[in-house]
């Protein structure tokens, strides 16, 4: 009996301690969740929320039902002009830029790997990299000096007298410019590590095969890719969409450099405050993006 009791005893405990130990993995989880539930989910289903209101910023918010979307999705409406007139900016900026910056790393990360001196490698790789943890103000900063019409390093090297941002063709230049020159250093590392992840042994294979560097690369590296350009194509297309900072500081709040998130802002902190409008077009916006990825997602699968 006393065996019993102690073999029980036993048993207990070492299911207490198995409960502990599956459960000690969620308390270092934790923290990032208590954070993640206010500061991401939060905001989100907030924003849902007064979507469906009159908030002004200044006064209770009250339910107007659908009026936001109904207003934004009439034609002819002042919201509907202004929200696809942002979207029509955003799609060009999204269709010039995201191109950009998955091939253009792609093919830098091809010409590294190519680069047989390790050092020599890790030196251009470091330096291609450096400007990717730069913040947007601070790259704005560094092109309008740049470019700048008067005292601009490009103009005088250059002894050519450009106003970039007199012409919208030359800002919109600009803007993906900068983009492509801070945003270039991650996605080339992710490209560089997976190349380098593929056996040299398959390399040496084709080659012996009579493959040249061309066929090698869309025969071999870039069906190797399809992941990380996939990741790279829906997150640039999300950035894309989402894009603020560059056109708002560079190119100006007036003129066909207004994306959807500068008319979102100006309708939540302008002059008179439309908060529940802004979160209705942030919603629509959010669709368009859920709607691009998915569709993205599925092409690159199937190819």
């Amino acid at each position: 009996m006393i065996v019993r009791e102690i073999s029980t005893n036993n048993i207990n405990q070492s299911n207490k301690k198995k409960g502990l130990k599956a459960f000690t993995p969620y308390l270092f989880l934790l923290p990032h969740l208590i954070f993640f539930a206010i500061f991401v989910v939060y905001p989100f289903l907030y924003g849902i929320y007064i979507s469906f209101t009159n908030f002004d910023l200044m006064n209770s918010p009250k339910f107007c039902f659908f009026d936001n979307y109904i207003k934004i999705l009439t034609f002819g409406s002042k919201y509907s002009k202004d929200f696809f007139a942002g979207l029509l900016h955003t799609f060009i900026y999204t269709v010039t830029a995201v191109p950009l910056i998955v091939f253009v790393p792609l093919i830098l990360a091809v010409l590294l790997y190519a680069i047989k001196n390790e050092k020599l490698r890790n030196f251009f790789q470091s330096i291609l990299y450096a400007t990717s943890i730069l913040s947007v103000s601070t790259v704005v900063l560094i092109f309008t000096w740049l470019l700048d019409r008067d005292n601009g390093l490009f103009n005088n090297l250059f002894m050519v007298d450009i106003n970039f941002k007199g012409n919208e063709i030359l800002t919109w230049v600009a803007i993906i410019s900068l983009t492509l020159w801070s945003g270039v250093g991650g996605n080339m590392i992710i490209f560089l590590s997976s190349i380098s992840s593929i056996p040299k042994s398959q390399y040496e294979a084709a080659s012996l095969d009579g493959a040249n560097a061309v066929n090698r690369f869309f025969r071999l590296t870039l069906p190797s890719l399809r992941f990380p350009l996939t990741f790279s194509l829906i997150t640039g297309v999300i950035g894309g969409f989402n894009v603020f900072g560059q056109p708002f500081l560079f190119g100006g709040k007036v003129g066909s450099y207004e994306t959807v998130m500068m008319e979102v802002y100006e309708y939540a902190f302008g002059s008179s405050p439309m908060a529940g409008m802004a979160s209705a077009m942030s919603v629509l916006l959010g669709l368009i993006i859920l709607a691009a990825s998915v569709v993205q997602f599925k092409l690159m699968k199937e190819k």
